[in-house]
């Protein structure tokens, strides 16, 4: 845990050392983008290879879509209440 908060740091002060370099941070985010694809592409291969999940993925789907329009529900109400009350 405590590793994984010195990088976190570490990254925070390199970005902030590094802001005005736009060479690095256009890198930086060609790089973040194709890392984000990899990690989802392992992600699915997981999914893919797990016999529990696969023989039940009709139900999982059914409950993650039900779970995804709740969430999706609640931040729209929500932000609308935090726009009537703080911006009116």
């Amino acid at each position: 845990m405590l590793l994984l908060i010195f990088i976190m740091v570490a990254g925070i002060v390199l970005g902030y050392l590094l802001r005005n370099q736009r060479k690095i941070i256009s890198v930086n985010n060609k790089l973040t983008t194709i890392i984000i694809y990899l990690l989802l592409f392992v992600l699915g291969y997981g999914v893919g290879a797990d016999e529990k999940i696969i023989s039940n993925l009709f139900g999982l789907g059914k409950d993650a879509l039900l779970l995804t329009a709740g969430a999706v529900a609640g931040s729209i109400f929500f932000v609308r209440l935090v726009e009537k009350k703080f911006f009116p």
